[in-house]
């Protein structure tokens, strides 16, 4: 299956101010968009996020149900200036950037149109001792309600 590839696929109340919000806060390119004849509706767009293909389109009719939440993760160089340009840009800080047991600085945020993104910078390799003490203490402070 070498051939197969996998596109994410957006559909947002309005997907042209999406367009421009991940413009300014992730510095996409629109690759292409696709609009009814009166203008006012976006029915496929193609984005490029750091040689990343995202598709969007508006809602078609009743908003999508869906059991989960839609999200998306970014590596950068900086998490913590990814972060504070989607602030900047309209996203709501879920979780401030900081650095995780796993040795990267990593923080999570919510964009206007309900999609969460997380951003992510390596910044150590901990070893596999330091791995699995890290991971047993998270999920027992999980357990515990402490997380």
């Amino acid at each position: 299956m070498a051939d197969w590839s996998l596109t994410p696929y957006l559909m947002v109340s309005n997907a042209a101010a999406a367009i421009d919000f991940y413009a300014k806060a992730f510095g996409a390119t629109e690759a292409c968009r696709m609009t009814t004849p009166d203008g006012s509706r976006v029915v496929h767009a193609e984005i490029l996020l750091h040689g990343a293909k995202v598709y969007l389109a508006d809602e078609c009719g009743e908003p999508a149900q869906s059991s989960g939440r839609i999200g998306l993760h970014l590596e950068v160089p900086d998490a913590d200036d990814a972060q504070a340009r989607a602030a900047a840009a309209g996203a709501k800080v879920v979780l401030p950037v900081a650095e995780m047991f796993w040795g990267a600085r990593y923080g999570k945020m919510e964009d206007p149109f309900g999609v969460i993104w997380s951003v992510s910078t390596q910044v150590r390799q901990p070893s596999e001792a330091e791995m699995k003490q890290a991971i047993a203490e998270w999920c027992s402070n999980m357990a515990s309600g402490a997380a």
